[in-house]
């Protein structure tokens, strides 16, 4: 039997899924394999000699956007081995650009996007089975194994910090598939949705539970534009009368009503600080705290930061990627980082115009989201915001197409052009 190319990226590209998505997988596979699968597709992509012009940008991205962070937030670190790690967490980016550069059969982006949230399905499963032995074992998956026995967690499939995060910027797409679905696949999609966040609150992330309520509003907004303009007045109207304080209470009455010390602290920080009073950390890390020492050294140099030249570690918490930017290298620094981000999104990722489809806009506005909320330089996060936003993006372009050709027939039939439904 002939092994083609399109097969081999096929099983490359699923291998990848299954490293990013299922953590038992990255566990008992060598380094080297893991980014086999990911060299593979590079090394394919130079022998069909599809070069292609966005690459070289791509690369020179990634590596300002490394240089830029060691520098002002990581500069204590070991430079070789943070570097290392840094571009094999972008690399989804350069592949994202092969793929869509070699692969010509269609069927492949969508069947890439099922792949990837059937892995996902896989280890909901396996994280909700293992929080019944080991409520606590997403939280310490956090923390590493220099605390905590981890080992036994990751040989159970159960998914940590990475991947509770990952599940938040996976919701759009889920959402996009339940649209589009049809039948029992949309039966499907509507069950991988709900172990996706149920998997979020058993993993007592509740940054990570409040970004799902985020990602819900954000689809919201961008399919219903006239309705979200609406509601975002009302809810402006409301402030201006009534302040926060009646939101304060809705997280005050949220954390006397869940079932976990860490998520009933942590909704208890954000209700404390909505109202103004003194944020308490009974039995959580202080988080909240973090973020307003963060902003308080933001403005004592917003322009240029505190880490220009000298670094103050104090000024990095490293539980905020763009609140450490901001202080350490004030707005100067962060816009850089942006524009990297923003040039390396649209030399990686739109197919369908410049801006890319709703759901793929409304992906990065929860990695956005999620940056200001937590550190997310992972492989597992740019698995999400590259790759999958690349092929939830053509498959969208596509049906575009389709549509838009169908529409011409009807044009040449009638010499009428049809209004949209």
């Amino acid at each position: 039997m002939k092994i083609t190319v399109s097969t081999v990226l096929r099983l490359c590209s699923y291998m990848s899924l299954a490293i990013s998505f299922m953590p038992v997988v990255d566990y008992y596979c060598p380094w080297y394999v893991t980014v086999l699968p990911i060299f593979l597709v590079l090394f394919l992509s130079v022998r069909m000699n599809e070069r292609g012009s966005f690459t070289p940008i791509a690369v020179l991205c990634t590596v300002c956007l490394t240089v830029l962070i060691f520098w002002f937030t990581k500069r204590r670190e070991a430079p070789v081995s943070y570097f290392i790690n840094s571009f094999i967490a972008f690399l989804p980016a350069i592949v994202s650009i092969r793929l869509r550069k070699i692969v010509k059969d269609e069927s492949f982006f969508q069947d890439y996007l099922h792949a990837a949230l059937l892995f996902v399905a896989v280890t909901c499963v396996t994280t909700l089975i293992g929080h019944v032995q080991y409520p606590m074992a997403s939280r310490e998956l956090a923390s590493g194994t220099a605390i905590y026995d981890t080992e036994k967690y990751l040989r159970a499939n159960i998914g940590g910090y990475e991947f509770i995060y990952a599940l938040t910027l996976l919701i759009p797409i889920v959402l996009w598939q339940i649209g589009k679905a049809r039948g029992f696949g949309r039966i499907w999609y509507l069950a991988v949705l709900v172990l996706m966040i149920m998997c979020v609150y058993s993993s007592q992330y509740t940054l990570a539970l409040i970004c799902v309520a985020i990602a819900f509003l954000v689809v919201f907004i961008q399919k219903n534009k006239i309705v979200a303009v609406i509601v975002t007045a009302c809810l402006t109207l409301f402030w201006l009368a009534n302040g926060l304080e009646l939101l304060a209470n809705i997280f005050y009455w949220a954390s006397e009503n869940v079932g976990t010390d860490y998520v009933r602290d942590r909704l208890l920080q954000v209700a404390q600080l909505l109202s103004g009073r003194s944020v308490s950390t009974q039995t959580s890390d202080a988080r909240i705290q973090h973020y307003i020492n963060e902003l308080k050294y933001f403005s004592q140099s917003p322009i240029f930061g505190n880490n220009f030249l000298t670094f103050h570690k104090k000024t990095v918490s490293g539980h905020s990627l763009i609140l450490d930017m901001l202080a350490s290298g004030g707005v100067i620094v962060t816009s850089i980082m942006v524009v990297l981000m923003r040039q390396l999104y649209r030399v990686s990722v739109p197919a369908y115009g410049k801006k890319g489809c709703a759901a793929v806009r409304a992906v990065w506005v929860m990695a956005a989201i999620v940056a200001t909320l937590n550190p997310v330089i992972f492989p597992t996060i740019a698995m999400v915001v590259f790759p999958c936003c690349m092929c939830l993006d053509r498959v969208e372009k596509k049906t575009y197409l389709t549509k838009k050709e169908k529409q011409n027939v009807e044009i040449g039939d009638t010499g009428v052009a049809q209004p949209d439904q």
